[in-house]
């Protein structure tokens, strides 16, 4: 007995090491995607004067504890706080020393990768804790007091204000979140949403939402999995605050890893709520575009969270990228129960599991283990022919298989990604202004 709890002590430690090693990394710009050397040029011209420097403000969501040091706030841990903000980060693209030499750093590979960091913080708004104060009302009723809840409500005017502002430079009234995963620190998610959001030729308003992670010790991977639960009301919340504010006309959200747990777990709620008002959620969240990138989530409960309960529905398209050779989700597939699926293959689909997912109609899974050689975990970020789909995607809204995306169809609503996708016949046009 004793023999037996040491093994699985042991293989727990190796599991858990394992995670971290391929979560933990600096982020560094990732080369230039494959669309960018194959006559597509980055989209400079489409970028606002004002939006033209190597050290852009990100947007941050986040309901983690504040790091304050000699009054400075110098950023946070991976402590929960109820509070929820809303604040503003200078992410700095290494040592690139002006914004022309980064528009070429992003169409020539270079031997130098360039650690992105983050170089300062500022609270724009700062949400009171949750729950509020409440009281039972004559209907017996548990309400938030009024004192309470229009001061909560200010604080939501205040956040849309300065969202509205970010809007009117953006060159499309669109946001574009990120939700990091396990073990993330963080400046982990503000460097990766500001690859990402600078790679998509910035047209958008990038909003890091930043969970909890970054738990240490033995149960750290549990302890975030709780962490990712305790945020999924601020994530409610913040979007739709966001969803309320009239000029904005659609949402796109990234969500890596167990970000991607925390996102659907949102989204299934927030569906319900707004049928249950009588509202269409496709109408009213606004939310167009949904990547799942290497989601670290049962597929079983992917199935009743899209499939049987309709959340798919309230989104125009979800992309799920695959990798069966993911090392951190074989990692992560031993310690939960069922099969992760961000690791799935065509051969794991049963012929009724085809024909339910194929119905949906909107949720398309794209395989990339042949996709080169950058496979691990965090290939959404760091392969060129990944990267350049997510961009696609982003800069498009085309779906799989189409022109603009062309992925080789296996079957039903399943692709491959070729390692020099898009390929060098593709002709695309990234036009600043479509309606796609």
């Amino acid at each position: 007995m004793l023999k037996r709890l040491i093994t699985r002590r042991n293989f727990i430690a190796a599991g858990s090491g394992a995670l971290v090693t391929a979560c933990a990394a600096p982020i560094k710009l990732a080369e230039p995607p494959t669309l960018y050397s194959i006559g597509t040029t980055f989209p400079q011209d489409d970028v606002p004067v004002a939006l033209r420097t190597v050290d852009p403000s990100i947007f941050y969501v986040t309901d983690r504890a504040p790091i304050v040091e000699a009054g400075q706030l110098v950023g946070y841990s991976h402590a929960r706080s109820s509070s929820m903000v809303f604040g503003a980060a200078k992410v700095r693209f290494g040592n690139i020393d002006s914004w022309q030499n980064l528009v070429t750093r992003s169409e020539t590979a270079s031997n130098r990768r360039q650690v992105l960091s983050t170089e300062s913080y500022h609270e724009i708004v700062r949400f009171p804790e949750t729950p509020l104060p409440f009281v039972r009302n004559a209907a017996d009723r548990i309400v938030p007091e009024p004192a309470a809840q229009h001061n909560y409500r200010a604080d939501v005017v205040a956040f849309q204000q300065a969202f509205r502002d970010a809007l009117r430079v953006s060159p499309r009234k669109e946001a574009l979140i990120f939700v990091h995963g396990f073990n993330n620190q963080m400046q982990d998610g503000l460097t990766t949403t500001a690859s990402l959001w600078h790679y998509a030729g910035r047209i958008s308003v990038p909003v890091s939402f930043s969970w909890p992670a970054g738990n240490t010790g033995l149960t750290a991977y549990f302890k975030d999995r709780e962490s990712g639960e305790f945020s999924t009301y601020h994530l409610k919340e913040f979007l739709r605050a966001i969803a309320a504010i009239p000029e904005l006309q659609k949402i796109n959200i990234v969500a890596h890893s167990r970000g991607a747990d925390v996102v659907t777990s949102a989204l299934r709620e927030m569906v319900i709520f707004e049928m249950g008002a009588g509202r269409d959620p496709r109408r009213s969240l606004k939310i167009d575009t949904i990547i799942l990138a290497a989601p670290d989530l049962d597929f079983g409960v992917v199935q009743q969270r899209l499939a049987a309960e309709g959340t798919a529905a309230a989104v125009r398209q979800i992309t799920v990228y695959l990798n069966p050779k993911d090392g951190a989700l074989g990692v992560a597939q031993m310690l939960a129960t069922g099969q992760r699926v961000g690791r799935m293959s065509p051969d794991n689909f049963t012929e009724a599991e085809w024909q339910k997912m194929g119905d949906l109609g909107n949720v398309y899974f794209i395989d990339v283990e042949n996709a080169g050689s950058k496979l691990g975990h965090t290939y959404f970020r760091d392969n060129p022919a990944v990267l350049s789909d997510v961009i696609l995607t982003l800069r498009t809204g085309a779906l799989p298989g189409s022109a603009e995306r062309p992925l080789a169809q296996i079957r039903s609503n399943f692709y491959q990604m070729h390692a020099n996708y898009p390929g060098p016949r593709i002709v695309v046009e990234l036009k600043r202004n479509s309606n796609r």
